[in-house]
């Protein structure tokens, strides 16, 4: 639901009014900051890339809005195939990203037990991003939305316009995909 402001115009919604005044674009921020950075999140390895990675895949839709002619049923994909882009521009970049993380007590037994959980957190996370990554990119959308989104179906169908019996499929689809993946990426840690 967009937030409620007095300067939106009743009929066309925040992206109406979005169009009429930029300004108004905090709307849709508001309304999709925490799903983008979600959604970013799961592509990359820290918090701190996901929170820069949102805020320019946000600058760049507010660049192109005046280009966006599409409905609010069709803002949620078109922010997230910004954001896509702007994660796939940054592994283009090649930049390098520390596998270790800076432990506040580096002495004593908990502390290595730590590292060890991080450590074990950090390739179970990797190996799932790496299976996902393999999948097409409407299978990893649908996968995302379903899984760690938990929207429903309907949902889904209505974001990506497609009937709900197609999300299903393809949802269960990609489940298989992934498995299959993982069995053989990682078969002799399964």
């Amino acid at each position: 639901m967009a937030p409620k402001d007095s300067a939106m115009p009743k009929s066309g919604g925040f992206v109406a009014a979005a169009q009429q005044d930029i300004v108004n674009f905090h709307a849709i921020y508001e309304l999709y900051r925490e799903r983008v950075f979600r959604y970013i999140r799961f592509h990359v390895p820290t918090k701190e890339v996901a929170e820069d990675l949102t805020s320019e895949s946000f600058i760049k839709a507010i660049s192109a809005f005046s280009r966006f002619n599409g409905r609010e049923a069709e803002c949620a994909s078109w922010l997230y195939t910004i954001a896509g882009n702007t994660i796939a521009d940054w592994y283009r970049k090649k930049q390098e990203v520390p596998l270790d993380e800076k432990i506040e007590n580096p002495a004593g037994e908990q502390c290595v037990e730590k590292i060890n959980n991080k450590i074990d957190a950090r390739i179970e996370q990797d190996q799932l991003l790496f299976c996902i990554n393999q999948l097409a990119e409407k299978e990893r959308l649908v996968l995302i939305l379903k899984t760690f989104e938990e929207l429903t179906f309907q949902q889904i169908a209505n974001l990506l316009q497609k009937k709900e019996s197609a999300i299903k499929m393809l949802y269960y689809r990609s489940l298989t995909k992934l498995k299959s993946v993982a069995q053989k990426c990682f078969r002799s840690q399964l």
